[in-house]
């Protein structure tokens, strides 16, 4: 038996035929745009962590202003980011290349490991590095989906891993 098929919807022809004397109205003039749009508070980047949790990133260094030598302190913000700050007294240092280190004890509460995708996210003005993990992709489309999810049966919460 052959399958049903589908009727195209088109849309009614609204063009008028050439020559009828009705002028097309004028379309609604476009705002004017900006010649350069105002620099941004943060800048991103994603980078990934060496063995040594190490991780270069030379570009949002230098944003910052953070050369070699630098000092940094470097703590965790609820276990979920590394946050990373211009400290004279700090523990830490920019290190050549310019790298920045996350410490190892930082980088396990976090669930960071070798390898590992980092969002960078940096704020010249407020001199600041935050080290974000990024979830797996495979994690993606149910990170994006939760808000929508809600609950299971019953008002159960839906568990994801």
């Amino acid at each position: 038996m052959p399958e049903p098929r589908l009727t195209p919807l088109i849309p009614p022809a609204t063009a008028r035929p050439i020559g009828s004397g009705n002028a097309p109205s004028p379309s609604p003039a476009l705002p004017a745009l900006r010649r350069r749009l105002p620099e941004a508070a943060w800048s991103y980047t994603i980078a990934r962590i060496d063995r040594s949790g190490r991780i270069a990133e030379r570009r949002l260094l230098q944003t910052l202003g953070w050369t070699a030598g630098t000092r940094l302190s470097v703590t965790s913000r609820d276990d979920t980011a590394v946050l990373v700050h211009r400290d004279p007294e700090g523990a830490f240092a920019v290190i050549g290349g310019p790298r920045v280190k996350a410490p190892a004890g930082l980088r396990s509460r976090c669930e960071i490991r070798t390898g590992d995708p980092l969002l960078l996210a940096a704020n010249s003005s407020a001199d600041v590095l935050l080290i974000y993990p990024v979830p797996h992709p495979d994690h993606w489309p149910l990170t994006m989906m939760r808000p929508w999810l809600g609950t299971g049966p019953a008002g159960a919460t839906l568990r994801f891993c």
